[in-house]
């Protein structure tokens, strides 16, 4: 009767019978392994092998890989139907950032502010409302998903519920929007969505 580790890996039992050929393998095939693959093809190819020795790809048997070709900081893959994937370098769990003086939280799911990192792009979700005070710094941006640098880059436009707009920048981590780029400072309340907005961690220079 063999030893399960607590790693869940199958191990001999003292007393059991010699098979040293049987045992590696079996020992092998429980360990969670990641399978370097060269591409999308050679992915698909290590999918198709695990079938074909009885081992197919399954939510209690997933498997993980490291493409070569994908883009960086998202090269490991993890797939529990042999299909569908999902990029699990750096990626992060949503997070509600803390909101600049003069911005609020808006009612409903749909509106709810959180960011989320993958792969080499931090992601903004949700909308703000604008109520009193400036319109400068809309967002803290934590640490982990904050560009490596402190200079004022654009990130995209936002356009707000009463026909405002202004260039949204990143930077000194915060998400702001800067005086001159558009007509945010104008006054009265209104709703300014941020879903669709993201950046690279790493700023790629000219």
């Amino acid at each position: 009767m063999p030893v399960i580790l607590p790693e869940r890996i199958r191990v001999p039992a003292p007393g059991d019978s010699y098979a040293l050929t049987e045992d590696l393998r079996k020992m092998m095939e429980s360990a969670r392994t990641i399978v370097p693959v060269a591409n999308e093809t050679d992915r698909a190819a290590v999918v198709a092998a695990l079938a074909a020795a009885s081992r197919p790809v399954s939510s209690s048997a997933p498997l993980i890989v490291e493409r070569a070709d994908a883009p960086e900081g998202a090269q490991l893959e993890m797939t529990t139907d042999g299909t569908k994937w999902r990029t699990l370098a750096t990626e992060s769990a949503p997070v509600t950032p803390t909101r600049g003086d003069g911005w609020e939280t808006v009612a409903g799911a749909g509106h709810r502010l959180r960011l989320v990192r993958i792969g080499n792009m931090a992601h903004v979700f949700g909308s703000v409302q604008r109520s009193t005070g400036s319109t400068g710094s809309i967002l803290k941006i934590p640490t982990a998903m904050q560009p490596p640098t402190v200079d004022t880059r654009p990130v995209g436009v936002a356009v707000a519920s009463n026909s405002t707009f202004g260039v949204i920048f990143i930077g000194s981590g915060e998400l702001k929007a800067v005086a001159g780029y558009g007509n945010l400072s104008g006054s009265g309340s209104y709703v300014l969505p941020l879903s669709g907005l993201c950046w690279p961690l790493t700023w790629p220079e000219a």
